[in-house]
């Protein structure tokens, strides 16, 4: 019966008349095997991300994994991360008290986790509290107000404001839209926000028909009068001034025209 040992013929012990291979024992064919494991980890190192294909070596090994772990473990943290509601209320005027208390009792009332509120214009460009929302909102979060005109004063503002908040990987939720409620996240609201989007281009479009129209009526009747270019006819007196060693910070000032428009006439912009 054949031996159950393991390992060669050789590796046995057993004499089988030939002469040991030279190449397969001693110092030279552990420092082969050395190489060829190093390589091994090498190509595992590449195929696994951690290590530039370019790389010859192992010193970005502990950099590179590092760095994906935190990667990893940023993601968990991200699909681990429970999806909130968010409240915004907001009212024109500080003596509008009431209206906003009524606004935040519906938003609590829908499970908003926080509420933010402010009392100001909507015609403000700049609202901090809305602001502070919409950054403070994660991927899978939802905005929740409880009218449009609370959120945006125009069709245009409105769908810029659910682009900014659908690039968040959020949602925009309006509890009273004409008296329907507004949830980006079913078919029926993204049909209604494709027709607001439609109306609101269909309105730009007049808007700037009927501009046209006006334009070419008033010239037909002489009447119009094209905006003639402040700095431009100031461009002379740019130069002057320039060369007689004014900044153009100082020439800006003295003639009442910005600063590019100094640069623009001392042709160091282009027009």
């Amino acid at each position: 019966m054949g031996s159950k040992e393991g390992g060669t013929v050789e590796q046995r012990g057993i004499d089988t008349g030939k002469a040991p291979d030279p190449f397969r024992s001693g110092p030279f064919w552990a420092g082969a095997q050395a190489i060829e494991r190093r390589r091994a980890r090498h190509r595992l190192a590449v195929i696994d991300g951690i290590l530039d294909p370019q790389s010859n070596g192992f010193g970005s090994i502990a950099h590179r994994f590092v760095e994906r772990v935190a990667s990893r473990e940023a993601s968990r943290k991200i699909r681990n991360h429970n999806a909130e509601r968010l409240g915004y209320a907001r009212t024109s005027t500080t003596d509008q008290a009431a209206g906003l208390a009524a606004q935040v009792r519906d938003l609590e009332a829908q499970g908003c986790d926080r509420v933010f509120t402010e009392q100001v214009s909507g015609t403000v460009t700049v609202r901090p509290e809305l602001e502070a929302a919409i950054d403070y909102l994660r991927r899978g979060d939802a905005l929740v107000v409880c009218k449009p005109d609370r959120l945006a004063r125009s069709t245009a503002d409105l769908l810029a404001f659910v682009g900014r908040i659908k690039a968040k990987g959020c949602e925009l939720v309006i509890l009273s839209m004409g008296g329907q409620t507004l949830d980006t996240r079913s078919p029926t609201s993204k049909l209604m926000l494709s027709m607001l989007a439609a109306v609101a281009e269909f309105e730009r479009d007049l808007m700037l028909e009927r501009q046209r129209e006006g334009i070419a009526k008033a010239k037909a009747e002489g009447r119009y009068l094209e905006r003639k270019s402040t700095a431009r006819s100031q461009a002379e007196e740019v130069q002057k001034l320039a060369a007689e060693g004014g900044s153009p910070t100082e020439i800006a000032k003295r003639l009442g025209i910005g600063r590019t428009s100094v640069y623009r006439c001392l042709g160091k912009v282009a027009a």
